[in-house]
């Protein structure tokens, strides 16, 4: 899996957020503001990765237990793929 295309990745003031430009027009409202965590993930994801690789990341970057990563990921890419932002 990684990001489709028209996933841009954009730092404003400090801050990482994801714009999604697939779409006809750009909706303000789609804009998402990432935390540490996302943007992580978000970056490892622009190149075909899988959940294991994520996990191994994020278990590489954290102090958080395998388990409590394999769930975060799998919330984490449920809500991406809800979005349209994964290509599988």
């Amino acid at each position: 899996m990684k990001l489709r295309d028209g996933v841009e990745i954009i730092e404003i003031e400090g801050d990482t957020a994801v714009v999604p430009t697939f779409e006809e027009r750009i909706d303000l409202r789609r804009i998402y503001r990432l935390n540490p965590v996302s943007r992580m993930l978000i970056c490892a994801l622009k190149t075909e990765t899988d959940e294991e690789k994520l996990t191994d990341l994020f278990c590489e970057n954290y102090d958080v237990s395998r388990q409590d990563a394999k769930r975060d990921i799998s919330v984490f890419l449920n809500n991406i793929r809800e979005l349209g932002f994964l290509e599988e």
